[in-house]
């Protein structure tokens, strides 16, 4: 089957785990875990076929825990931990070549395709003041967009 796949395929993952993420203050004083997730991962896959490409990236991170320092000072949450969340993204590209030479693409672009909501977290936020509470660093609560563009060299 995929030696008759005409075009070209790539594919690349990256993964990074931080298992130990640790503060404290001064000497003595209570060390304060991080909030944020333990494990990122992405998946990109592009296929192409002549002037033609399509994208797709899948972006994860684990769930974590709210509870930033435990023993004295510890605050206790109904909800202590979040789960994993994952978002997925499709771009479709048309590669135009004019006369002259100059090569410029059109796309269309579909962000957060299946409109996941991230997982509610306490401590900072990427939105201060939001409605919605703490999200995990790098993640936006604004849901499924579209993005039409023309990239080019001039």
């Amino acid at each position: 089957v995929w030696s008759d796949l005409q075009g070209q395929i790539n594919l690349r993952a990256l993964l990074n785990v931080a298992p130990v993420n640790t503060t404290s203050s001064f000497q003595g004083a209570p060390l304060k875990y991080t909030n944020q997730p333990k494990g990122h991962a992405t998946l990109f896959a592009d296929y192409t076929l002549g002037d033609w490409s399509v994208d797709a990236q899948w972006h994860w991170f684990s769930g974590g825990t709210n509870i930033q320092v435990y023993g004295p000072g510890q605050t206790f949450y109904a909800q202590p931990y979040y789960t994993s969340f994952s978002t997925t993204d499709f771009t479709l590209t048309k590669k135009i070549t004019f006369d002259s030479g100059m090569v410029m693409s059109a796309y269309f672009n579909v962000q957060n395709a299946f409109d996941s909501v991230p997982p509610y977290t306490v401590g900072s936020s990427g939105n201060p003041g939001s409605i919605f509470g703490g999200i995990p660093q790098g993640e936006d609560v604004m849901g499924r967009y579209f993005t039409i563009g023309i990239r080019g060299n001039l």
